[in-house]
């Protein structure tokens, strides 16, 4: 039973796949799509739709979670918006349940992290000590499929 993860940014979206349950979560992978920016936007979005579906189709979750854009983001987000809703609906028409979105707080809940919620990334690096992170996107994608997994214990 594997988990996908996911965190849209403007020009990828970052994914990771997890096993196991909250208390002993496993990476089974993680990646990023890059979203070409030569194109016109709706063919950059139906080629993230061709993407995010083949990537469905091989990892076979059993869920889907993101990180959703924060209400006070600091800029104007509607590219990632859009990448968002291209993930729900390739989930949504696979068969594939879409997770509620989180924003940090709940990130924070769902991973029992105790700090601050601005640093809620910290928990993946804890977490998961052997995994070298590029981006705090990319631990975003982690906490978004490790908080929807089973409780464990």
């Amino acid at each position: 039973m594997a988990v996908l993860g996911f965190r849209c940014e403007t020009k990828e979206v970052w994914w990771a796949l997890l096993e196991g349950d909250r208390s002993d979560p496993r990476i089974v992978a993680r990646d990023r799509i890059r979203i070409p920016q030569n194109l016109t936007r709706p063919r950059e979005l139906a080629e993230l739709r061709k993407e995010l579906r083949d990537l469905l189709r091989t990892r076979t979750p059993i869920a889907v979670a993101y990180k959703k854009t924060e209400g006070n983001a600091q800029r104007f987000a509607a590219r990632r918006i859009e990448a968002e809703a291209v993930l729900q609906e390739v989930a949504a028409a696979q068969g594939v349940p879409t997770i509620e979105a989180a924003v940090k707080r709940q990130l924070k809940t769902r991973v029992a992290f105790a700090g601050d919620a601005r640093y809620v990334g910290r928990a993946a690096d804890s977490q998961f000590p052997g995994e070298t992170f590029s981006t705090e996107a990319e631990k975003e994608a982690v906490l978004a499929a490790w908080g929807v997994l089973p409780q464990g214990g």
